[in-house]
């Protein structure tokens, strides 16, 4: 199939698919392979990197040791960026280096041609989710690809119910009704954020939500094959 386009792609890529309970090294490897062939084929790329498990137990401890939200937070964020430069190591030399750590270093790098961006978390109190949406607006992507450890959006947790149903499509008027409004504190943001969401809308981004695990999917959605969920915006 032909490649659709771009000027600009957003992958997130979660970091419960990396960096569980071990660090996936293989599929980090398979993953640093489709990111160089887009890279060839001319595709324009930022790729926000997620916390995972690491994260999440960094955060648990510092909560025995009383600190804030915001410490948390800013804990969270930091094993972001060893997880995104590990990434672009495993990248090479087409990684733009040092890891940008905030949206004008983001956009400054995004302006080399080639080179390919990597960033982690940007502000306390932000999903990586919502740093992939705001880095799509900014900079006027034309999709973002939300790679995650399910194979898309559910009308119900699938984890919890075995009857949930996938849907290919949703709006976003639905997602907020399926995914609720929530707690949401250090370490537990769900798929996608309220403020994530508010972003998108507002952009006219397209997303598609699908299984990290197969590396392919990503390659799928670009070239427009029924992968995943779409995220439906007007």
């Amino acid at each position: 199939m032909k490649v659709i386009d771009m000027r600009r792609l957003v992958i997130k890529l979660g970091g419960h698919i990396f960096f569980s309970n071990k660090i996936n090294v293989d599929l980090i490897s398979r993953y640093s392979e489709i990111i160089r062939e887009l890279h060839r084929r001319g595709e324009r790329m930022v790729i926000v990197v997620g916390g995972g498990s690491y994260a999440r137990k960094y955060i648990e401890a510092a909560d025995h040791m009383k600190a804030s939200e915001f410490e948390k937070d800013y804990l969270g964020i930091l094993i972001t960026h060893g997880n995104a430069f590990l990434f672009a190591t495993a990248l090479g030399e087409i990684a733009y280096k040092p890891i940008p750590r905030n949206i004008d270093e983001i956009m400054e790098a995004a302006e080399n041609k080639d080179k390919v961006v990597i960033c982690g978390g940007l502000v306390p109190g932000q999903s990586t989710m919502t740093v992939a949406a705001m880095v799509a607006e900014a900079l006027r992507a034309n999709l973002i690809i939300n790679a995650t450890d399910v194979d898309g959006i559910y009308d119900k947790d699938p984890k919890k119910n075995p009857d949930a149903k996938m849907l290919r499509k949703v709006t976003v008027k639905d997602l907020r009704r399926i995914l609720g409004e929530g707690e949401f504190k250090a370490g537990t943001y769900r798929l996608i954020d309220p403020h994530a969401l508010r972003i998108i809308e507002r952009a006219k981004i397209p997303v598609k939500v699908l299984n990290g695990f197969d590396e392919r999917n990503i390659i799928r959605a670009i070239e427009g094959e029924d992968v995943g969920t779409t995220i439906i915006v007007h």
